[in-house]
């Protein structure tokens, strides 16, 4: 299991923000992604979250269809932030889960290619 504070720090510094800003973008941008994800790399990723940030990974249901300009733009909703802002939170929180636990974030194609800068 990841450890919440290494986390939270992880993106804290890969992102430049505080660290209630990086809580918050964990909590959005798994959520968001978990539902474009298939079930098996879901609960990959719901397993290895700390309880803190398990629950927004935890998302039931049919897989969404992968739209990434859309994901982008549903992580700034929840953030009440800019697109770009969201990408570079998004990336944030996937390059730590990732660094974490290498191969954990298993995504679609398409939510690769929106993570790229625009």
């Amino acid at each position: 299991m990841i450890d919440h504070s290494e986390l939270v720090m992880s993106v804290s510094q890969r992102a430049d923000v505080d660290a209630d800003t990086a809580r918050a973008a964990i909590s959005a941008v798994t959520g968001t992604f978990a539902r474009h994800m298939l079930n098996e790399a879901r609960e990959r990723l719901a397993t290895a979250l700390p309880d803190t940030a398990r629950y927004a990974a935890t998302t039931l249901g049919e897989i969404e269809s992968p739209d990434g300009e859309q994901v982008i733009e549903e992580v700034a909703e929840q953030l009440d932030t800019t697109p770009e802002r969201a990408r570079r939170l998004s990336q944030a929180v996937l390059g730590a889960l990732d660094e974490a636990e290498p191969g954990l974030v298993d995504l679609p194609t398409g939510l690769r290619q929106a993570l790229e800068p625009a």
